[in-house]
């Protein structure tokens, strides 16, 4: 029955990979086809990561981190310069996006690859980061 609901779950998310303009995850689904692969949850995650990564909603949560970590940094230079220790809400919040970024920056390494990310289109801002 669970194997069942899977494999609904998957083909489902193969209509929906196929509208999506990413040409690698587009590579993988027609290889997929035409050697006649069954799907797997490996495959699933394979998939639906360079699509979650370069969906809007993550692009935009990723927007608004980098901001709220500018601000982080000017409210710490502001607190710094009339108290002589540290705010723990700042620092909290800087440990946090410190955290997201790392988390951002593996998930982007693991959806492109290592070949692709350091030496495709957009690795000057990937080496940046």
């Amino acid at each position: 029955v669970q194997r069942d609901v899977i494999a609904q779950h998957l083909e489902s998310l193969h209509k929906e990979l196929e509208q999506c303009n990413s040409s690698a995850v587009k590579t993988r689904l027609m290889k997929s086809r035409v050697m006649g692969r069954r799907f797997s949850s490996h495959h699933l995650v394979v998939w639906s990561l360079p699509w979650f990564i370069e969906h809007r909603a993550f692009e935009s949560l990723c927007a608004f981190i980098i901001m709220a970590n500018s601000i982080l940094v000017g409210a710490n230079v502001v607190w710094h310069t009339f108290n002589d220790d540290k705010n723990a809400w700042i620092q909290g919040g800087s440990h946090f996006c410190s955290a997201f970024f790392l988390v951002e920056l593996v998930l982007r390494l693991l959806a492109s690859g290592c070949r692709r990310f350091f030496l495709g289109d957009g690795r000057g801002w990937n080496i940046f980061d």
